[in-house]
C-alpha cells in the first residue's frame, strides 16, 4: 500500500483543479538568482494546483527547472520542443508566464539543462549541435558546438558553471567547457550510438564521474580524473536493461543513478565508489515506451524520495523510491509524455508532451 500521507492515485483535471491555460506573452528580460541556503522539505507553490502551459507549436521533448527553485517559492523553467525553440517560464505562486524565447537551433531540441548558477542553458539537438544560451539576455546561442551526428542528451555539471556533458549518435560522450570555442575538452568513444548521459560533481568525495549509455543497453561510468580523449576503460558498467537506454538521472546526493529504457523498465543503481555485491537496487514498472521509440527522460524529486519518467500511455507515473510502488498516476495529456521533472525545492511536478503542452501540478 502507498504511504498514508500520500494518496495512491490523484486525477489531474478534476472540477476544482481544472487546468488553466497560460498563453505565451512578449519576452521580458528577467534576472535569475541562486541563493545559498538549503531548502525546506517543499517550498515551491503555484497560483492553482494544476496549470496547463501553452506556447509550443510542436511536441515538447524536454524540461528543466532552474536551480533558483531550490530556495524560493518562485523560480524558472525552460522547455525545449520539436518546434526548434526554447521557452522560458516564470514558475511560481504569483504567475506562470512565458517571459523569453531562445532561438537558433534548426531541428528538434532533445534535451536541455540549466547550469549551476542559472546564467546559462545548455542544449542538445537533432541539428547535430549542442549549444550554450545566455539565460538572462535571451535570443540566439552564445556558443555553438557542431558534432558529426544527432546530439541526444546534455547535462550540466553540478559544481562548475561552465562544464557540461553530451551523448550522441556519433558514438561519443563528450565534456565541453563553455569558455572554450568549437570543440570538446574530453571525449569517450564507444562502439554504439549514445542516447543518455549524466555528470557527477567535480571535487566531491566520490570524484567526478561521466555516465553514458546507449543502444547497447549498458550504462558506463568513467572517472574524470583519469579520462583522456578516445578509448577509455570504464570504472564500472551497469547491465540489466534489455533495450535502448533513453534517459538517466543522478539522485540529489549523487549516490544512486536512475535509468529509463525502452524495455519498459526504470532501474535504480548504487553508484558509490565501493559496493559489495551487485549495483542493481530495484526496478520500477508501469510506464510504457511506444513504437515511436522516443528518448523518454527520468527524474528525481528534490529530496530523493520519489522518481518519475516519461511514458507513451499519456500518463505521468510517480513511484516511491523505497517501495518501488506507484503512488501517483496523473492523467491529462493527449499524447506521449516525453519528460517529467520535479521542482528543485519540492512540491511541484512538470510534464512535457507530444500534445504540445506542459502541465504543472502540486504534489
Amino acid at each position: 500500500m502507498a504511504p498514508a500521507s500520500r494518496s495512491k492515485k490523484r486525477a489531474r483535471g478534476s472540477s476544482e483543479d481544472a487546468p488553466v491555460n497560460v498563453k505565451s506573452i512578449s519576452p521580458i528580460t528577467r534576472d535569475l538568482a541562486l541563493h545559498a541556503d538549503p531548502p525546506p522539505k517543499s517550498i515551491n507553490k503555484l497560483p492553482m494546483s494544476n496549470l496547463k502551459l501553452s506556447g509550443h507549436q510542436k511536441p515538447v521533448y524536454t524540461l528543466s527547472f532552474s536551480n533558483s527553485t531550490k530556495t524560493s517559492a518562485t523560480g524558472f523553467m525552460a522547455s525545449g520542443s520539436f518546434d526548434k525553440t526554447i521557452l522560458l517560464w516564470n514558475v511560481g505562486q504569483f504567475c506562470c508566464d512565458n517571459y523569453n524565447t531562445l532561438t537558433g537551433h534548426t531541428n528538434a531540441i532533445l534535451q536541455l539543462d540549466w547550469n549551476k548558477d542559472d546564467t546559462m542553458i545548455f542544449t542538445a539537438s537533432a541539428d547535430k549541435t549542442c549549444r550554450a544560451f545566455d539565460a538572462n539576455l535571451g535570443g540566439e546561442s552564445i556558443k555553438k558546438y557542431t558534432q558529426a551526428a544527432i546530439v541526444n542528451s546534455v547535462k550540466a555539471s553540478r559544481s562548475d558553471v561552465n562544464l557540461f556533458a553530451t551523448a550522441g549518435d556519433d558514438k561519443c560522450a563528450r565534456i565541453f567547457d563553455s569558455r572554450v570555442a568549437r570543440k570538446s575538452i574530453l571525449s569517450v568513444d564507444s562502439e554504439w550510438q549514445q542516447t543518455a548521459c549524466e555528470l557527477s560533481s567535480f571535487g566531491n568525495v566520490e570524484g567526478g564521474l561521466l555516465y553514458s549509455g546507449g543502444i547497447d543497453n549498458i550504462m558506463r561510468a568513467y572517472d574524470l580524473r583519469t579520462l583522456s580523449d578516445g578509448a577509455c576503460k570504464p570504472l564500472f558498467e551497469l547491465e540489466g536493461h534489455t533495450d535502448t537506454i533513453s534517459g538517466c538521472a543522478l539522485s540529489p546526493d549523487q549516490t544512486q543513478l536512475l535509468t529509463n529504457a525502452m524495455d519498459n523498465t526504470m532501474r535504480l543503481w548504487d553508484v558509490k565508489s565501493y559496493v559489495k555485491g551487485t549495483r542493481a537496487v530495484r526496478s520500477f514498472v508501469g510506464h510504457k515506451h511506444g513504437s515511436e521509440r522516443r528518448l523518454l527522460k527520468c527524474s528525481w524529486s528534490h529530496c530523493g524520495d520519489l522518481v518519475s519518467c516519461g511514458s507513451s500511455d499519456k500518463i505521468v507515473h510517480v513511484w516511491d523510491v523505497e517501495t518501488a510502488e506507484e503512488v501517483y498516476s496523473l492523467p491529462g495529456h493527449g499524447a506521449s509524455v516525453n519528460d517529467v521533472q520535479f521542482s528543485k525545492g519540492g512540491g511541484v511536478i512538470a510534464s512535457g508532451s507530444s500534445d504540445n503542452s506542459i502541465f504543472l501540478g502540486e504534489i
